[in-house]
């Protein structure tokens, strides 16, 4: 019996030091927010509240966009999902039954337009329906669907987000009439329909604008601004008040955002295919044939031949170098294949000297412009057969470039002649270029 009761209370004692422990470590293992971040308090609330998360290697991701499935799962939580719908009681079944039956024809009518609807945030759709939150107008907002059939999920606005806090604060009405003398600089570029949820927020110190005193309505939100955006409103509801009483928010344009935050970046390169400029993103044909859609910043700079231009003086067919932040893209430079390496080059030198590291290369430059053939060896990363034939080798400095293969061009292996159709991704090369024309490619070892 003895032994029992020794055994019993040693179990306890290991069961709370597991407890305590892992209490301590939910704060340790936010990996990529450092404690000096201006969002980590939210960010750590919010988690040890059970309402954002973590991946298994204590990752937070506080550049990542946040799209409308995202934000319903989490707003669902702070408006009190899992205790209703998760709820082992009877009453919470019954919810979940009633909701999920209101609202499944509607649902299931943009899962079935949308291939990229993502189903498992639709019982927190349904449940933000029934409280008021979402209207049923709002679900053709989560996918954008471009004229040529194509489909992308959509991120969130910061003069989008309004709507949702107002809503979710419980004063759409108040908000919907509020009226003010104070006006942001950048006034014309807010919509309406957002216009007086922004300044009825701006009264009550959940939104703010920049040192120009721009709001940036079009800015993309981020997963660490949200987390502050969500800690107010839960510090709001929580008061009942109309007042927050902390510090307003970080504006979120580049120049606002505190340092280290948004200093990373990534190039890429590729052709213009198609230019949405009202839905603020463009469509480009990578190496390799690939084409992607990518968002656009709002304040998204074009730099031709060294001069700033506008979006809309993009053409199809146009070769640009991307600069990427978070996940929209910051800056496009128009370029030539005769031009590419030396806006490269430049762009490279101009980003080095601002303190902007580049945690992604794949631009792919063209080498030798001068006409004179030169050897290179290296590995093959890529091989795109069509009308004009290209590979991509990369060098020793893990520098990838792009060549033409003409059908003069000479392929061997062992001495023997070969086709394009006999080269493989992962093999070691040496070829013989001229301008930008593979003239000989000598296969030297398989994968």
């Amino acid at each position: 019996m003895l032994c029992r009761k020794i055994l019993f209370v040693l179990t306890i004692i290991m069961m709370l030091n597991f407890i305590f422990v892992g209490m301590v470590d939910a704060e340790a293992q936010i990996n990529d927010v450092k404690t000096s971040n201006f969002a980590y308090g939210s960010i750590s609330k919010l988690i040890n509240q059970g309402i954002m998360s973590i991946d298994t290697k204590g990752n937070f991701y506080p550049e990542q966009s946040v799209n409308r499935f995202d934000l319903s799962r989490f707003v669902a939580k702070i408006l009190g999902y899992d205790e209703i719908i998760l709820s082992s009681a009877k009453e919470g079944k019954q919810t979940e039954i009633k909701i999920t039956n209101k609202y499944k024809n509607l649902i299931d009518l943009y899962e079935k337009k949308f291939k990229d609807w993502d189903k498992n945030s639709n019982m927190q759709i349904a449940f933000l329906l029934e409280k008021g939150i979402l209207k049923e107008l709002d679900l053709a907002k989560f996918v954008i669907e471009y004229p040529t059939g194509e489909q992308s999920i959509k991120v969130i606005t910061k003069q989008e987000m309004a709507i949702w806090i107002v809503r979710i604060i419980g004063k759409e009405t108040v908000a919907s009439t509020y009226k003010t003398d104070f006006k942001f600089a950048d006034d014309s570029q807010i919509d309406d329909k957002s216009k007086e949820y922004v300044y009825y927020l701006k009264s009550i110190g959940i939104f703010n604008g920049d040192e120009k005193n721009k709001f940036n309505p079009r800015t993309v939100l981020r997963k660490d601004i949200l987390a502050v955006l969500l800690d107010r409103i839960i510090e709001t509801k929580n008061n009942n008040s109309q007042t927050v009483t902390t510090t307003p928010i970080l504006s979120t344009t580049p120049t606002t955002v505190p340092t280290g935050v948004d200093n990373k970046v990534k190039l890429y390169s590729g052709e213009i295919e198609t230019l949405y400029d009202d839905n603020y993103a463009v469509k480009i044909k990578q190496s390799g044939g690939v084409s992607k859609i990518v968002n656009l910043s709002e304040n998204a700079v074009v730099v031709n031949q060294n001069e700033k231009t506008h979006i809309k003086d993009m053409k199809q067919g146009n070769i640009v170098i991307c600069v990427e932040k978070g996940s929209y893209i910051e800056k496009l430079y128009v370029t030539t294949i005769t031009d590419i390496n030396s806006t490269y080059y430049t762009l490279k030198q101009e980003l080095t000297t601002q303190g902007i590291e580049i945690v992604e290369d794949t631009v792919v430059l063209n080498t030798n412009m001068n006409g004179e053939s030169y050897e290179v060896l290296g590995t093959l990363k890529q091989i795109l057969i069509a009308d004009e034939n290209e590979v991509i080798i990369e060098d020793s400095n893990r520098k990838k470039t792009l060549y033409r293969l003409r059908s003069s061009s000479e392929i061997t292996l062992e001495n023997k002649k070969c086709t394009i159709y006999d080269l493989r991704l992962g093999q070691k090369v040496e070829a013989t270029i001229s301008g930008v024309n593979v003239s000989k490619l000598m296969i030297i070892s398989s994968e």
